[in-house]
């Protein structure tokens, strides 16, 4: 399964590794691509994704989660 969020104030490639990063300590988490331009991350994951909880992960990394 997949999702895409939005996330802001990711500037550089630094930022893009953090957050993915951040989004990949989730264990059903398969993968996850970030684009700096659009501000979007895509999430491929197993079974079910907790949003809260990439939400508290994204924001706790230092970055706007905007859903």
């Amino acid at each position: 399964m997949k999702t895409v969020v939005k996330v802001d104030q990711m500037n550089c490639e630094h930022c893009a590794a953090r957050v993915k990063d951040a989004i990949l300590e989730l264990d059903n988490v398969k993968r996850v691509k970030v684009n700096l331009e659009t501000k979007e991350v895509k999430i491929v994951y197993k079974d079910e994704l907790d949003l809260d909880r990439v939400k508290q992960l994204v924001t706790d990394a230092g970055y706007v989660f905007l859903g």
